[in-house]
């Protein structure tokens, strides 16, 4: 299926987004905000070392990130280029079910009909996915 080229573009643009928000996210403490954690392990509960929370700059980047993935993931999901293809089609169009996130790989030649958005925090590292109606 040939793919109009912003909406690749815009894809390979979320799925880059999406990396750079998760490495991000993989290197911040657990507690956004400073928080002294906890032990409750002698009563069968969980422990949590303290946490300095985010840096300004780290809490900047993470908001930043944010807001382009919402971006991204409106011009994905909202093209034009969707309204053309009816059932059948459009199911056709979609990537492969066992692409990891259901984010398919744009240099397949596809683009993901379900756009995979993180949490608003990522102390879940929760993903939420928005399918196209």
């Amino acid at each position: 299926m040939d793919f109009p080229a912003d909406l690749v573009a815009a894809q390979r643009d979320l799925t880059q987004t999406r990396d750079q928000y998760v490495q991000l996210c993989a290197g911040l403490p657990w507690s956004a905000e400073p928080h002294p954690g906890w032990d409750d392990t002698a009563t069968g509960g969980t422990r949590r070392d303290p946490s300095d929370g985010y840096t300004p700059e780290d809490a900047a980047e993470l908001q930043r990130l944010h807001e382009r993935l919402r971006e991204l993931a409106a011009i994905v999901t909202t093209h034009a280029f969707w309204s053309t293809l009816d059932g059948p089609d459009r199911i056709k169009a979609r990537p492969p079910s066992n692409t990891p996130d259901h984010i398919d790989h744009v240099d397949a030649g596809q683009v993901s009909t379900t756009t995979v958005l993180p949490s608003s925090s990522c102390t879940s590292k929760r993903m939420v996915a928005m399918p196209l109606p």
